[in-house]
């Protein structure tokens, strides 16, 4: 089966998405479309893809998810087992809320990884369903994301999290 891509604006500028049988794989933010599509490409290692029709429903479940009104869609995460433990450790952090590096490190029974923890939130494929954007520096301040400081700004906002800009 391929997995179905799309860019779609959203409110964080541009979602590229890419859906396959098993869920979302991923979910890249950006503004330029070219570039998301070289990302969906990149990040798919050369599988099959079509693009998704313009009203695919669960395209529209993930751009309702990154919009913020909408529930997290099923999700076909692939990553490493320490990187499956991190992401699967943030899905538990509810929004509204942030986690240090090294709380992060601590719940996912990895305390000395908080490097790697870091390393873990940048690799993750599918930005917003899992929240990556939701952990800050052991010292409150937001520290970075893969997908802008801007962006990450936005959607600590939006949650209500009580940050430090």
């Amino acid at each position: 089966m391929s997995v179905r891509i799309a860019v779609r604006p959203c409110t964080l500028g541009l979602a590229g998405i890419a859906v396959g049988d098993g869920g979302v794989r991923v979910v890249a933010l950006g503004d330029n479309p070219d570039a998301l599509f070289a990302e969906l490409a990149l990040r798919l290692g050369g599988e099959p893809t079509t693009e998704a029709a313009a009203d695919d429903p669960e395209v529209a479940a993930v751009l309702a998810a990154v919009n913020g009104n909408g529930a997290p869609p099923r999700i076909d995460l692939r990553g490493t087992e320490f990187q499956m433990a991190i992401w699967q450790t943030l899905m538990g952090v509810p929004a509204g809320s942030t986690v240090s590096y090294a709380e992060l490190a601590k719940a996912a029974s990895r305390p000395s990884a908080v490097r790697a923890v870091g390393t873990a939130c940048g690799a993750n494929p599918v930005a917003v369903i899992v929240p990556c954007h939701r952990v800050l520096r052991s010292d409150g301040t937001l520290g970075g994301y893969r997908w802008g400081i801007d962006r990450k700004t936005a959607l600590l906002h939006r949650e209500g999290a009580a940050v430090t800009v």
